[in-house]
C-alpha cells in the first residue's frame, strides 16, 4: 500500500514535498495550494474513528503563501444526499459533517453529482458508489471533473481528474544550470569516431602542458587553467560532433559518452596528471 504523486514534467511550478510520517497521506505544496492525497481503507481494517479523527488532523494550512487547500483521493465515505450515491455509510455521515462544520466544497456534489468512481462486480451484479473525492477550502476557477470510465488501469476505481486555473501565474522559466548535449547520437558509429577525433585534437593543448610542466618542475602549472582548458575540450568536441540542446526537452537514452577511440586521450591526461604529481612530491 502506498500513494504516489505524479507530477507532469511541463508542470511550470514547482512542487513542495511536505513530510510526513502517516502511511496514509502524501501532502505538497504546489503554487499557493496545499495539497493532501489521502487514502482510508475500508472500515474492515480501518476503523471509521480513526478515519474521522485523521480528516479532522490534516492541517488546512501549514504556510501564510497557501490561499487554498485541496483534499483529494480515496476516502471510502459513501454519502447519498450529497454525492447522489445510492446509500451513505456511517464514515460518508462523519464525513459530511467535517465538510459541513469547515465550510468545505466537494466538487464531486457540484461538478459530477450521482456519477460513480468504483465499480465491482459480485455474482454478476454491478456495485457503485462515489468514494473518490475532491475536496477543497475555497473555490477553484474554472473548475471540472472528469471521470475516466474508459480508462481503469486494472483497478475498481476510475480515474478521476479535477481541472482548472490556478490564481497565481506560473513563475518565469529559469535557466537551466547544466549544458546539454544531443547524448543519444553518439550510438551512431560515425558521429563517435568524430567526437574521439575532435577530443583527441582538442586535448592536445593539455597534454603539452602537462608535459611541459613535468620537464620544467621549478614553475608549476596553473591547475585552475588546465582544468578550464581540458572542459573547454571536451565541451568543444561535443559541440563540434552532435551540438547542443535547448533544456527542457527529455531525453532517456543513454548519456555516457566515453568510448574506446576517446578514452585513450583522457586516460594520457590523468596519467600526465600523476606523474606531475609523483615529481613534486
Amino acid at each position: 500500500m502506498g500513494i504516489a504523486l505524479l507530477v507532469h514534467p511541463d508542470c511550470p511550478y514547482p512542487v513542495h514535498h511536505i513530510p510526513t510520517t502517516s502511511p496514509y497521506l502524501l501532502s505538497c505544496q504546489i503554487a499557493d495550494i496545499l495539497i493532501h492525497c489521502v487514502y482510508l481503507p475500508p472500515s474492515a481494517s480501518y476503523s471509521n474513528d480513526d478515519a474521522i479523527s485523521f480528516i479532522e488532523s490534516l492541517p488546512l494550512s501549514t504556510h501564510p503563501s497557501q490561499t487554498n487547500t485541496i483534499i483529494c483521493g480515496d476516502f471510502n465515505a459513501r454519502i447519498r444526499g450529497l454525492l447522489g450515491d445510492s446509500r451513505s455509510n456511517t464514515r460518508g455521515t462523519a464525513l459530511y459533517d467535517f465538510i459541513m462544520h469547515n465550510n468545505i466544497t466537494c466538487w464531486n456534489a457540484t461538478l459530477a453529482y450521482g456519477q460513480p468512481t468504483y465499480h465491482s462486480f459480485t455474482n454478476e451484479r454491478e456495485d457503485t458508489s462515489i468514494i473518490d473525492l475532491f475536496l477543497s477550502t475555497n473555490p477553484l476557477d474554472s473548475p471540472s471533473i472528469a471521470i475516466e470510465n474508459d480508462m481503469d488501469l486494472g483497478s475498481d476505481h476510475k480515474p478521476v481528474r479535477l481541472t482548472f486555473t490556478p490564481s497565481s501565474p506560473a513563475p518565469p522559466p529559469q535557466q537551466h544550470p547544466r549544458q546539454l548535449w544531443h547524448l543519444n547520437k553518439l550510438s551512431d558509429p560515425e558521429i563517435h569516431q568524430q567526437y574521439g577525433t575532435h577530443l583527441t585534437t582538442n586535448i592536445q593543448p593539455v597534454l603539452d602542458s602537462l608535459t611541459l610542466a613535468i620537464d620544467n618542475n621549478d614553475t608549476p602549472p596553473d591547475i585552475d587553467a588546465l582544468s578550464t582548458m581540458f572542459t573547454d575540450a571536451i565541451h568543444h568536441a561535443l559541440d563540434t560532433s552532435i551540438g547542443r540542446k535547448k533544456p527542457g526537452t527529455r531525453d532517456n537514452s543513454n548519456k555516457w559518452f566515453g568510448t574506446m577511440s576517446c578514452k585513450q586521450p583522457l586516460n594520457d591526461v590523468n596519467t600526465a596528471i600523476n606523474d606531475y604529481g609523483m615529481l613534486m612530491k
